[in-house]
C-alpha cells in the first residue's frame, strides 16, 4: 500500500457517505473506522490515533472495530440498514 500513496495509519475502512445523526443532531462527512483483532490482541499506532483524531476533526465519524461482526454492525448502523 506504501507503494501505492497510502499514508501510514490510514483507516482500514473508508466511507464517503455523508450523514445525519439524528439523536446527536450531528452531520459527518463520512465513516472511517480502524480493524483489529476480535481478541482485541493488537491497539492502534500513534500513527492511527493521529489519522482517526484529524479526520474526527473533519467532522467524521471515527471508530475503532475489533472484529467483523462490530465492524459490519458499525457499518450497517451508519448507513442505516437494519442490525
Amino acid at each position: 500500500l506504501k507503494s501505492m500513496g497510502v499514508n501510514s495509519g490510514f483507516p482500514d475502512v473508508v466511507i464517503f457517505w455523508q450523514r445525519h445523526d439524528v439523536e446527536a443532531d450531528r452531520w459527518y462527512a463520512g465513516l472511517a473506522n480502524e480493524l483489529k483483532r476480535s481478541d482485541r490482541s493488537n491497539h492502534t499506532t500513534p500513527e492511527q490515533d493521529d489519522w482517526l483524531a484529524w479526520l474526527d476533526e473533519q467532522e467524521w465519524r471515527c471508530g475503532v472495530c475489533y472484529g467483523a461482526a462490530e465492524a459490519i454492525g458499525v457499518i450497517r448502523e451508519y448507513l442505516g440498514m437494519e442490525v
